[in-house]
């Protein structure tokens, strides 16, 4: 029974992988279906996935069990992506032609104020002041580089949910679609379709790290041993062991940052700069002298 559900998982690889750069394909003139399979190839009709790209992923099995589940996740995978970018700016920019105009134009939405970069949006740095994700968690340093120019997403619905997730390829839902074959004919209904086979599997399950470019390998009893990561455009690297114990499908309790932790408390600093303006960080919590050890 697990080889049958590892071809399966072979297809949901190659899925999401092609659905990756979500936001950047631009749009075709094409119907919903494939009458000639020398144009798109002989596949299935496509199949979102959830809120972040796959560029982490694995089979995780509870005991005993036939039929595995997908643990995935991309760069910070302890955030939501309204927390890295505006959602806001992420409407402007398509209303302003983002997928029909050359460029990363979704650069300009990241909360990436402090290098004063937006030649699409031409906002400069009229920015609300909930860009403090930048400065309170990231240490201030460029935001706009590798896959988290990935994070801006049209569909609303996945803009709240936890980059980390489980994958159920078990669930009824799991593979309902619409028969599109083209990345810009999905719509929010069809994100809709298999919303259920998907559970958040980041901060709210213990994940408090980026483990963005780790290592990681399966324990003969089932655990995840996933081995570093970094963060703060990779001047942070991450000198610890997180472990995915599938049975409560939940990550073993390590010490909190001070910066997630106060994100948790008071996101974007509202609480902090209504008592102090110009408070350059969270009190006692300079994310640049954070430990990693």
């Amino acid at each position: 029974m697990k080889s049958k559900y590892k071809s399966l998982v072979m297809f949901v690889v190659g899925i999401a992988w092609f659905l990756g750069p979500l936001d950047r394909v631009r749009s075709q003139d094409t119907g919903q279906d494939c009458p000639d399979p020398s144009l798109c190839g002989e596949v299935s009709p496509l199949i979102p996935m959830q809120s972040a790209e796959a560029v982490h992923m694995g089979l995780v099995w509870k005991k005993d069990s036939q039929k595995p589940k997908i643990l995935f996740h991309a760069r910070f995978p302890e955030y939501t992506p309204n927390d890295m970018a505006d959602p806001d700016l992420v409407d402007l920019a398509i209303a302003r032609g983002a997928f029909t105009t050359p460029g990363l134009q979704f650069n300009s939405s990241l909360r990436d104020v402090l290098h004063g970069f937006d030649p699409f949006l031409d906002l400069g740095m009229a920015r609300s002041a909930d860009d403090s994700f930048q400065r309170l968690t990231y240490g201030g340093y460029l935001m706009r580089q590798g896959l988290s120019q990935s994070v801006p997403t049209r569909i609303r619905a996945n803009r709240t949910m936890e980059r980390q997730l489980l994958f159920d390829i078990a669930h009824p839902d799991a593979f309902k679609n619409s028969g599109k074959f083209y990345t810009s004919l999905l719509d929010a209904a069809d994100f809709a379709m298999n919303r259920a086979a998907f559970t958040e599997n980041g901060y709210s399950k213990g994940m408090f790290y980026n483990t963005y470019c780790n290592a990681r390998v399966t324990l003969a009893d089932g655990r995840v041993y996933v081995f570093g990561g970094h963060d703060m455009q990779s001047n942070n690297g991450l000198y610890k062991v997180n472990i995915f114990d599938p049975e409560t499908e939940t990550w073993v309790r390590r010490l909190e940052p001070c910066t997630r932790a106060n994100w948790a408390r008071d996101p974007f600093g509202m609480k902090l700069f209504a008592g102090n303006p110009n408070a350059p960080f969270y009190n006692n919590c300079d994310p640049r002298d954070r430990q990693s050890t």
